[in-house]
């Protein structure tokens, strides 16, 4: 049998089992410092939760205009804290499993949910924050430093790459040391990297990322409002 022969028949590999979906995207995040879920979300929480995303928007615009920004230069919606809808993201069957076995894999700890909260990035805007990485912290022994928190953006709507889209350095977690000053324009706008990853997507796809990995907002090129909701956990109890 040819070559060609043996690939028209061959039969498509098996999808895996969800214990071993779990394990491959935990490997990914272990070594990339980040992995993406497609399609989290349920459509009828999605489609819920794009609804009360627009009313607090819509409720910060009015009261502190459109051009309030708060102590990060971020149109940041902290009201997301205390809305249980926003809350059921953080048990979704999606996702709550495999933030449980990175925590264990990461902090040899459970998972406690820390917060979440929104982020609208408005259409021509620059970028608020450049090339940088957020803190680690030294495990007790000192042998190594690990992550403080757990990050998922989940996008509100689709994002495309001219939209001001995360930038990710896939392989740059793992240490303590800022990305160094040539990664940035002299206005602090970030520079195109070899390698780097902009999260582009549909509604309800989330990025799981270590924050220590080189990270990015891009500028957003476009007409349209970037809308992220971020959930934060940290190492619980054991």
């Amino acid at each position: 049998m040819s070559i060609s022969d043996q690939v028209s028949t061959a039969l498509p590999m098996p999808e895996l089992e969800q214990e071993h979906r779990i394990e491959a995207k935990v490997l990914q995040y272990q070594q990339a410092g980040y992995t993406i879920l497609q399609n989290a979300v349920p459509l009828d929480l999605l489609v819920e939760l794009q609804a009360r995303f627009d009313q607090y928007t819509e409720k910060i615009i009015r009261e502190r205009g459109e051009e309030w920004r708060n102590y990060g230069r971020r149109f940041q919606i902290d009201e997301l804290k205390g809305d249980d809808a926003f809350q059921q993201l953080s048990e979704l069957l999606s996702l709550h499993p495999l933030i449980l076995c990175m925590a264990r894999a990461v902090w040899q700890r459970n998972p406690k949910f820390r917060n979440t909260y929104g982020s609208v990035h408005f259409g021509g805007e620059a970028s608020n924050q450049s090339w940088h990485n957020d803190a680690r912290y030294p495990e007790r022994e000192g042998v190594r430093f690990i992550p403080f928190l757990i990050r998922a953006s989940m996008l509100m709507d689709e994002v495309t790459e001219d939209m001001g889209p995360t930038a990710l350095m896939p392989g740059s977690h793992g240490t303590r040391f800022s990305p160094p000053s040539w990664v940035h324009t002299t206005d602090r706008q970030p520079r195109e990297l070899p390698g780097m990853l902009k999260f582009t997507g549909k509604a309800g796809d989330i990025l799981l990322n270590d924050v220590s990995i080189w990270h990015a907002n891009t500028p957003n090129l476009s007409c349209r409002a970037r809308k992220l909701v971020w959930l934060l956990w940290e190492p619980g109890l054991k």
